[in-house]
């Protein structure tokens, strides 16, 4: 499973439906940031160009490049915009903090 910031919500939710052995939900949850991960990881570079956008979308941040850098292209913005709008935004830190967002081993 890849674990990336943009897509982070549905990888832990996946892992935790699988975890109680709901191999259904688990693949459907995979299956919704599936399409998005895939056109991200095409290469290093588009990763590093629209990964960070995607992320930057959905938690409602600014991306700032460093040259050198691909940029993005119209085709490219308008398919990340596209996925950002199908995942939807991050959802909200919990109150307790991070140590509340950790998946148990048991």
């Amino acid at each position: 499973m890849t674990l990336a910031p943009d897509c982070i919500d549905y990888a832990v939710r996946a892992y935790a439906a699988w975890r109680r052995g709901d191999a259904a939900q688990a693949e459907y949850e995979y299956a919704r940031m599936l399409p998005a991960a895939v056109f991200v990881m095409q290469g290093l570079e588009n990763l590093l160009c629209y990964g960070k956008r995607l992320f930057a979308a959905r938690a409602g941040i600014g991306v700032h490049d460093r040259s050198p850098a691909l940029r993005p292209t119209p085709v490219g913005q308008a398919m990340l915009a596209r996925f950002a709008q199908a995942l939807g935004p991050l959802p909200a830190q919990r109150a307790g903090g991070p140590q509340d967002a950790r998946i148990s081993s048991s």
